[in-house]
């Protein structure tokens, strides 16, 4: 059996494979750090947040929405990473999910030891 043309070169040397395009999973980087960045800032606002009356409703839709985005934002995140060459662009990834992951532990946390958690 021969061997295509497409993989062969001319002087019968193998070709060298088609390098992988790197820029999307450093735009879905970017975008993942300004997201973690939001939601941080969402989570920090929202918890300042001083519960009256009919505003708690507005704060329980501003927390269920945080809680719906952030799993989404934490997938992209981890595609990114297993996706992207060891380096800055890992770096930045890595360090977003860290960010991500203590400040949703601490959200849990704070949640728990309130009198809101249902335990």
């Amino acid at each position: 059996m021969s061997v295509p043309a497409a993989i062969e070169a001319q002087d019968g040397t193998p070709a060298t494979a088609k390098p992988r395009a790197r820029w999307p999973w450093r735009a879905l980087a970017g975008t993942y750090a300004v997201a973690v960045l939001a939601l941080c800032g969402m989570a920090i606002h929202a918890y300042g947040l001083y519960c009256e009356g009919f505003g708690c409703v507005a704060i329980g839709i501003l927390w269920f929405a945080w809680a719906c985005v952030s799993p989404v934002v934490l997938l992209a995140g981890v595609l990114a990473w297993w996706r992207l060459r060891p380096g800055r662009w890992a770096w930045l990834v890595a360090g977003a999910l860290a960010v991500q992951l203590l400040s949703a532990g601490w959200l849990a946390w704070a949640w728990l030891g309130s009198r809101s958690a249902p335990v």
